[in-house]
């Protein structure tokens, strides 16, 4: 009798035993018993501890087995007990693909209901992208209108304090003079903060456009040089511009409008961050390999945290540090700078130890290229010292 063969979670047990009558220890229980059952050979077959027996007996001949007999029974059994082990392998490996064909099931379900559960999940996240953008577009709209309806007040406002600071009205006393003074600093930075806001505006609407046409940067340099001069004289600042022999009488083409807005911006920040005693503020225009001009400011103010530097350029970013020094700034400045240079191709960077000052550093390309690889530049930042 040979039971179901079954598979278990454990290693299979196997084990054969052969009992022959012929030599053997007739006092043994199992051989009594084989020959009272007129049984000459018998094999206990023991698979995962269930026993199945065959016996062999030759009493239809009357004669016990022969060593022939015996040798042939042992090689019966080599062949059972190979084809079992394939059977118990069949069978091992037919339970492991069901449990696996039912793993695949659960996970396809799994994936499926997780699959459907992103898809609700991106709908609704579509939906809200949406529902910002026409929000986004709607207060950069608002913000471009307000914006322009502010700037001619603020130019009423400064023009007609030119017209009285300039006495055509009537002499002033000193007091009148400073308070009008007043007047007319807040009303240009004023406008320049709502020049920021509207250049802000533009990005985000996609109507940042230049106006090219040929610069030439050294002039564009010693303009901005001379806009800040009197404010760093007051300031008591070692204030410097160096222009290399092969930048003086270099041309670009660029906006320059917009650059010249841009370095200016560096320049009133260095001012503005630079303390009064021993300040420097130094600026320096130089090429470098035939191919950029580097416009580079650098200060000895109050300096840019390590961890805070890749932080700078963005959008309404101002560090603890610069709002005790300058309250009112509204952090586009530098936003826009890194606008304006990434619109010419060019490439903005900063070298800076807090409480030790900062070098920024502008380079445009030469010639405007049609696609910029802005990550391809890579400029040696020491050379300012020997161009300086």
């Amino acid at each position: 009798h040979m039971p179901n063969l079954k598979t278990t979670k454990h290693s299979i047990y196997f084990s054969v035993d052969v009992y022959n009558t012929t030599n053997a220890n007739q006092d043994q229980p199992i051989y009594q018993w084989m020959i009272k059952q007129s049984i000459d050979i018998l094999i206990v077959f023991n698979v995962d501890k269930q026993p199945f027996i065959i016996a062999l007996s030759k009493r239809h001949v009357n004669a016990p087995p022969t060593t022939a007999d015996v040798e042939f029974i042992y090689a019966f059994i080599d062949i059972i007990s190979a084809s079992i082990s394939r059977a118990l392998l069949y069978h091992k490996l037919n339970d492991f693909n069901k449990q696996l064909t039912q793993k695949i099931k659960e996970r396809t379900l799994h994936l499926t209901q997780a699959n459907k559960k992103l898809k609700q999940i991106i709908n609704k996240l579509n939906i809200l992208y949406k529902t910002v953008k026409k929000s986004d577009e709607a207060k950069s709209t608002f913000i471009s209108i307000a914006s322009h309806q502010l700037r001619t007040p603020i130019s009423i406002i400064k023009n007609y304090t030119d017209i009285v600071l300039s006495e055509v009205a009537g002499p002033l006393t000193d007091e009148q003079k400073a308070m009008l003074k007043r007047i007319k600093d807040t009303s240009v930075r004023l406008a320049s903060i709502v020049t920021d806001i509207l250049q802000t505006s533009r990005i985000e609407r996609g109507k940042f456009r230049l106006n090219l046409s040929s610069i030439k940067v050294s002039q564009l340099a010693q303009e901005v040089f001379e806009q800040n001069k009197e404010l760093a004289h007051k300031r008591n600042l070692d204030y410097r511009l160096f222009v290399t022999n092969d930048a003086k009488n270099l041309i670009i083409q660029g906006d320059r409008d917009k650059l010249f807005e841009a370095y200016a911006n560096l320049v009133d920040n260095a001012i503005q961050y630079t303390k009064s005693q021993n300040g420097i503020v130094h600026q320096f225009l130089y090429t470098i390999n035939h191919e950029w001009v580097v416009y580079a400011v650098k200060d000895n103010g109050i300096g840019v945290p390590k961890d805070k530097q890749d932080k700078l350029f963005h959008k309404f970013t101002r560090l603890e540090n610069a709002r005790k020094v300058r309250p009112d700034g509204t952090g586009i400045g530098l936003y826009l700078v890194k606008e304006i240079v990434d619109s010419h191709g060019g490439k903005i960077w900063l070298e800076s130890e807090e409480g030790k000052g900062s070098t920024f550093y502008i380079a445009i390309p030469l010639k405007l290229p049609d696609d910029v690889q802005r990550n391809a530049l890579s400029i040696d930042i020491n050379k300012i010292d020997s161009k300086s």
